[in-house]
């Protein structure tokens, strides 16, 4: 996970996307325009009120930058200020209503916000317009399983792993599944292969903590 550093605050109001902090920019490795953290983890508390200090001045330099507005949603939702960040993703959607970036990080944030079937609702549109979208799958998945859908949760899960059987999240999640359905020996399996995936795994090691 990417270490999230302090934002300086800059006497002048323009702000390009591009003269962001990295740890604000959007991530556009392997072609993705949003590669961020799991689904339900952000920066500590503490910092958010600096970075949304210095997305203002950014959006208030251009407020049509689209990428200042996806970020500042981002950051609104990490500060748990849930009205404004999908006030701020809907504006965005107004626009471009089939933006994959704004799509994800609504679906998201309605899960921080505890809207469990609206979220759903969008990662499953988001998964009928590309059926191997990994977070949209893995966010999929997660919003199931804590609604109860484990079913629907564990096909989810295996859908990642067909593409990629060394994702440790979906092994995780999948672990949790099994868990939860009382399967207690398949989810140490998927502990114990997470953890020979990374060893450094917090929530792998929670799992078979679990399970023992």
């Amino acid at each position: 996970m990417t270490k999230h550093r302090s934002v300086a605050h800059r006497e002048h109001t323009h702000i390009s996307a591009g003269e962001l902090p990295a740890d604000l920019r959007l991530d556009r490795r392997a072609g993705e325009a949003e590669r961020v953290e799991p689904l339900f983890v952000g920066p500590p508390l503490e910092q958010l009120e600096p970075r949304l200090e210095h997305l203002a001045r950014a959006r208030a330099g251009d407020p049509k930058d689209l990428e200042i507005r996806l970020i500042q949603a981002r950051v609104l939702a990490w500060d748990r200020q849930y009205a404004a960040a999908l006030a701020s993703y809907d504006s965005v959607l107004a626009a471009h209503p089939s933006l994959r970036e704004a799509l994800l990080g609504r679906a998201r944030t309605l899960a921080w916000a505890g809207r469990l079937d609206d979220s759903r609702v969008v990662f499953r549109q988001l998964i009928a317009s590309d059926s191997t979208d990994r977070e949209a799958l893995l966010g999929g998945a997660q919003v199931g399983a804590w609604k109860g859908e484990l079913e629907s949760a564990e096909h989810e899960y295996r859908r990642i792993l067909s593409h990629d059987s060394r994702d440790v999240e979906a092994r995780v999640g999948l672990g949790y599944v099994y868990f939860w359905q009382g399967r207690m020996a398949a989810a140490e399996r998927q502990a114990r292969y997470a953890l020979a995936l990374d060893s450094r795994s917090k929530p792998a090691a929670e799992l078979l903590h679990s399970v023992r």
